[in-house]
């Protein structure tokens, strides 16, 4: 059972307490870590992206930069979800704060090595067959409980990203792009009522 303050009521009743820029922000500003910069700069980026942790630690240097007024996030994918762009505006201050923080690094430099871990862990195939793969996401998971209290691991954030852009309209198919699904079969899992919305809505018999 996951024991998590805001995800408790989207895992059992599809409701987030969703997180705004505002409350991530201040969280940000006040975490407390050896490699400060580079811990923020993790959070703002699994915060804007929805990306999974492990294809966040897969970023260089290079995979963040800006064009114009707009900031591109370059995904590389991982073994379930496909490459895709993010797009974010350069002028909201995390947003340039992440892109600041990338472009001080040479190119190529993973932007995020003090917070991946190299466990090999071992699993056994439908066929029956030992296979070793490696966890590289166990330090986030340290980390963000750490920041957060145990209120949130890091996959709230994707939860969180999909949930806000489905209310304010963006389609399932939208979603699914920027999700990097192979399938339209994973988005709505991931789309929930905001715990604002929930409370608003009315049956509209007014309208029929």
């Amino acid at each position: 059972m996951v024991k998590n303050k805001r995800q408790n009521d989207f895992l059992r009743n599809g409701i987030i307490n969703t997180m705004t820029s505002k409350e991530i922000e201040e969280k940000i500003n006040n975490i407390k870590a050896k490699h400060k910069e580079e811990g923020q700069a993790l959070l703002i980026a699994l915060y804007y992206s929805g990306a999974r942790p492990n294809e966040i630690l897969k970023l260089k240097s290079n995979d963040i930069y800006k064009e114009g007024s707009t900031v591109f996030i370059n995904l590389q994918g991982s073994k379930r979800g496909l490459p895709r762009k993010i797009q974010l505006p350069y002028n909201k201050p995390l947003v340039k704060k992440l892109y600041d923080f990338a472009i001080r690094h040479p190119p190529e430099i993973l932007l995020f090595y003090h917070y991946i871990s190299r466990t090999e862990k071992k699993y056994i195939n439908k066929k029956g067959k030992i296979k070793i793969y490696t966890e590289t996401t166990k330090l986030v998971y340290y980390y963000i409980t750490k920041w957060f209290d145990s209120e949130i691991i890091p996959y709230f954030f994707r939860h969180n990203c999909f949930s806000i852009l489905s209310e304010v309209g963006y389609t399932d198919r939208d979603i699914k792009y920027l999700k990097g699904s192979k399938t339209m079969n994973s988005v709505l899992p991931y789309t929930h009522l905001s715990k604002a919305r929930a409370k608003k809505l009315k049956f509209g018999f007014n309208k029929f």
